[in-house]
C-alpha cells in the first residue's frame, strides 16, 4: 500500500527544485552586492519581480530564506546594533505570524477561484513595495559601502568567504545540516501525517498554525530570555539536542496529537537559527554584512534543492509498509541523524573556539597596574 497522489507530489518537488536551483546564483551573487547598493533597494527588488507559488506546498512564496536574511540584516543595522539577535528574532516572529495567516487567507481566497491566491500574493507584494519605498529607512551609510568583488559574486565564492570568517568555520556545515534536516521534515510532513494518521487539509492546516504559533512565541517573546540565560552557543547546543529528540519523536508517534505535543515541547529548536545567524553577524566585518547574510541565503537554496531528493523518495519507499510500521518514520529519522551530526560538529567547534580564546587571552599582555 502506498500513499495516493505521491507521483503528483514528486512532480511538484521536481518543479520546485528547478526554481530553487535557478535561484542559487541570484541569492548568492545579488546579496554579495548588499554592501554596495542601498539595502532599501536590496530588500524591495524581489517584491517587484517575484510573487510565485511554492511548487511543493502550493502556497505563494518568495525567495525563501533570502528575504528573511535581508530583513534581519536591515533590522540589525537600523537598530544601530548589528550584534543583537533579538532583531532577527522579531523577523522570525513576523514569519511565524505569516505562517499562521497565510494558509488561512490562501484557503479562503482559493475557495473563490484557483487563480485568486496568486493575485492576492501579488497585491501584498506591491503593498510591501510601497511601504518599503515610502516608509522604510535606509540602514547602510555611504561610508560602510564597498566595491564589488567579482570573485565573491558566485555561490562558491560567497560560501568560501563565509567559512573564512573568524569564529565561523565549521558552523557553516552545522547550518547546512540543520537546514537540511528541517527541509526534509517540511517536504514529508503532510505526506507522513496523511498516510499514518489519515489527516486531511483541516488537520494539516492546523499543524501549520501550530508551527507559526510556536515560531512567533519563541522568536518574538522568549528569545531574549533564552539568550540571556544560555548565551548563543548554549542555545545552539540545547536547540539541536531538542530538535534531534523531536525528529525521533515524530517518527515513532502513534497518534496525531503527539505530533503537536512534540512540536510545542521542541521550542528551543526555534531559537537555533537566530543564535547561529548572530554568531555569523558578529564575525563579519561591518562592510561585509551583505556578503555574510547572502552566503547563508545561498546555502539555504542549495539545501532546499537537496532535501526533497533525499526525503521524498525515502518516504515513497517506506509508504509501501503498513501505516503503523515504525519504519514509515524513516524521513524523520534521517532528519534526526543530520541534526545529531550537526550537534556533534557544533560541540567540537565551540570547544575549539573556547581553547582559541583561552590561548589568546593568555598571550595578551597584562594591563599595567595603576600606581599608588
Amino acid at each position: 500500500m502506498s500513499i495516493e497522489g505521491l507521483p503528483n507530489s514528486l512532480t511538484r518537488v521536481s518543479a520546485g527544485n528547478e526554481l530553487h536551483l535557478k535561484s542559487v546564483p541570484s541569492v548568492s551573487s545579488f546579496p554579495s552586492c548588499g554592501d554596495v547598493f542601498e539595502r532599501q533597494v536590496k530588500i524591495l527588488t524581489p517584491d517587484m519581480c517575484s510573487a510565485r507559488p511554492d511548487q511543493r506546498t502550493g502556497h505563494p512564496s518568495h525567495d525563501e530564506g533570502g528575504w528573511h536574511l535581508r530583513a534581519e540584516r536591515h533590522a540589525r543595522w537600523d537598530s544601530g546594533d548589528r550584534h543583537n539577535e533579538l532583531h532577527g528574532g522579531k523577523i522570525g516572529a513576523a514569519f511565524g505570524v505569516g505562517f499562521i495567516l497565510g494558509p488561512m487567507i490562501g484557503g479562503l481566497v482559493g475557495s473563490l477561484g484557483i487563480r485568486y491566491p496568486f493575485f492576492v500574493a501579488a497585491g501584498l507584494s506591491l503593498l510591501n513595495l510601497c511601504y518599503g519605498f515610502f516608509v522604510l529607512p535606509e540602514s547602510l551609510p555611504p561610508e560602510r559601502r564597498r566595491s564589488i568583488d567579482l570573485k565573491k559574486a558566485n555561490p562558491f565564492g560567497t560560501l568560501l568567504g563565509l567559512v573564512r570568517l573568524k569564529g565561523v568555520g565549521m558552523l557553516v556545515t552545522v547550518i547546512a545540516l540543520t537546514s537540511l534536516a528541517q527541509f526534509v521534515l517540511i517536504n514529508t510532513w503532510v505526506l507522513f501525517n496523511s498516510f499514518r494518521f489519515g489527516w486531511g487539509p483541516p488537520e494539516n492546516g492546523a499543524s501549520f498554525f501550530c508551527v507559526g504559533l510556536a515560531a512567533a512565541t519563541v522568536q518574538g517573546g522568549l528569545l531574549g530570555v533564552l539568550l540571556r540565560k544560555l548565551g548563543e552557543r548554549r542555545l545552539v547546543l540545547a536547540g539541536l539536542t531538542s530538535g534531534t529528540l523531536a525528529y525521533v519523536g515524530y517518527g515513532v508517534a502513534t497518534h496525531g496529537w503527539m505530533m503537536i505535543a512534540i512540536l510545542f515541547a521542541n521550542l528551543l529548536a526555534f531559537g537555533v537559527a537566530a543564535a547561529l545567524n548572530g554568531i555569523v553577524s558578529k564575525a563579519a566585518p561591518a562592510n561585509e554584512q551583505g556578503l555574510a547574510m547572502g552566503s547563508l541565503a545561498s546555502l539555504n537554496s542549495l539545501v532546499a534543492v537537496l532535501a526533497p531528493v533525499l526525503g521524498i523518495p525515502l518516504f515513497a519507499r517506506v509508504s509501501r509498509l503498513p501505516h503503523a510500521d515504525v519504519r514509515v518514520g524513516a524521513p524523520f529519522f534521517l532528519s534526526a541523524s543530520l541534526s545529531m551530526l550537526a550537534l556533534g560538529l557544533a560541540l567540537w567547534h565551540f570547544a575549539r573556539e573556547r581553547e582559541r580564546e583561552r590561548l589568546e587571552s593568555a598571550a595578551a599582555p597584562a594591563a599595567p597596574k595603576p600606581e599608588a
